[in-house]
């Protein structure tokens, strides 16, 4: 019995010893770690009380793989960073998570954890490679509005007919939107400004023209124009010689549009003489233009 206690008792010893040094051992990693965790807030990084791990701006957590290498979990400003120990306050090598200025980002960064240099970026469409600062940068961009049903565009007719005066080139002013898949303000084709397809995403678009003529005697042809930024020079072109008789006349071209200042007009001509009208209907696209992006 005595020998039981005995041994008893330095077990116990021995666990106190123990529960000791690990209390120092903590004390140790608390004052050069500020960031481990803990259960109370006002650390950089702590259990809240619904029992998730809270990392605060500037704190972070040690995570070890397999093969023996610790990384950090850091809180930043703008984000969540995964950084490797060895390196962690300038971020030799650096995956992130950003959710600064509206923006969604995941990234892997060189150097300076401020600098995102290859960048994975959704929200301002996707982009790969590129950065918000040198946009030139070997990359992929694409429009978040873009996908593979869906051509980014709009289309516009005539519903009634429209009058084009004598010898001159005039831009036609559509009446009703076909479609209109431009998700920018005012779209692709706005109703304010009838004659422009103006869309709000850069690239080349494929841009397509009809006109519907009505029967006219005198002059010489009947055309179809497009211009861009209204210009004065025809793009792409198509006559006719006059005759009196219904003549519908199309053109195409692919034009490269900035998507915020520029945009095409579908002018329409004739010399009979006196003002001619296009023929428009409800039932039918016969004088109508389209503006859909190719790249």
């Amino acid at each position: 019995m005595v020998g039981s206690i005995v041994e008893r008792d330095a077990l116990v010893g021995n666990l106190l010893d123990r529960l000791e040094a690990l209390e120092a051992r903590i004390g140790v990693l608390e004052a050069t770690h500020p960031g481990m965790p803990g259960t109370e807030a006002g650390k950089l990084a702590y259990f809240d009380e619904d029992g998730y791990l809270i990392i605060e701006t500037g704190g972070r957590i040690g995570i070890r793989d397999d093969n023996d290498v610790v990384y950090y979990i850091r809180a930043q400003t703008d984000g969540l960073a995964i950084q490797p120990a060895s390196n962690p306050d300038t971020g030799d090598l650096m995956f992130r998570v950003l959710s600064s200025g509206g923006t969604n980002r995941f990234g892997v960064t060189h150097n300076d954890y401020s600098v995102v240099t290859d960048d994975l970026r959704v929200g301002e469409g996707l982009w790969v490679g590129a950065t918000a600062s040198d946009p030139d940068e070997d990359d992929v961009h694409i429009d978040g509005s873009i996908n593979a049903s869906t051509p980014l565009g709009a289309a516009a007719r005539l519903n009634t007919t429209f009058s084009i005066g004598n010898a001159a080139w005039t831009a036609i002013e559509f009446d009703v939107v076909i479609y209109d898949t431009d998700d920018g303000a005012g779209g692709c084709w706005d109703s304010g400004n009838p004659s422009r397809f103006q869309p709000n995403y850069p690239g080349y678009y494929l841009v397509i023209g009809v006109a519907h003529h009505v029967p006219s005697t005198g002059g010489s042809y009947r055309g179809v124009s497009i211009e861009k930024n209204g210009d004065g020079y025809e793009i792409a072109s198509a006559h006719v010689d006059a005759i009196n008789a219904y003549r519908g006349i199309s053109t195409a071209a692919v034009v490269y549009l900035n998507g915020s200042t520029d945009y095409v007009e579908i002018n329409a001509y004739q010399d009979s003489g006196s003002a001619q009208n296009l023929f428009g209907a409800a039932n039918g696209w016969y004088t109508y233009g389209a503006c859909f992006r190719l790249a």
